[in-house]
């Protein structure tokens, strides 16, 4: 599945959901294991979430929507070794910190946003789309 094919289902949806994410098990173990038992959770592509979602207002939808739907929002993955570096060093691996979902024609779409790698990965009724990383903060 390609980008266009995302950008034209998050562009459609009427509703966005968003989804938080639980601990980290390997950096917060106590906490993932507190929070697991107590409570609903769901897992879409390996990444845990809490189970109850939270509807977005209109302001935040549309929001979102622009920006995963813009693709200047992203670059190719490692762009080069020396990126791909600063950023495993900084995260340790993908961990969804937020996953936002949304229907697109009865199907499920989300987006699985891990702010420590600024990696996002998209899919499409649990099929694995792309895997983009948002580009670094300009410096000020």
């Amino acid at each position: 599945m390609r980008f266009s094919q995302f950008r034209r289902a998050i562009e459609s949806a009427a509703q966005i959901h968003l989804l938080e994410g639980l601990p980290r098990p390997n950096f917060e173990p106590h906490a993932f294991a507190r929070e697991s038992a107590a409570n609903a959770e769901r897992d879409i592509l390996g990444s845990r979430f809490y189970q109850e979602s939270h509807p977005l207002d209109a302001e935040d939808h549309a929001a979102i929507r622009t920006v995963l739907a813009e693709r200047r929002t992203f670059v190719r993955r490692y762009p080069d070794l020396r990126f791909w570096l600063t950023v495993r060093s900084l995260c340790g691996g993908f961990h969804a910190d937020f996953a936002i979902e949304f229907r697109h024609d009865g199907r499920v779409g989300a987006a699985l946003v891990c702010f420590g790698c600024r990696e996002i990965k998209t899919l499409i009724q649990g099929r694995h789309c792309i895997t983009i990383c948002c580009p670094t903060p300009k410096p000020s």
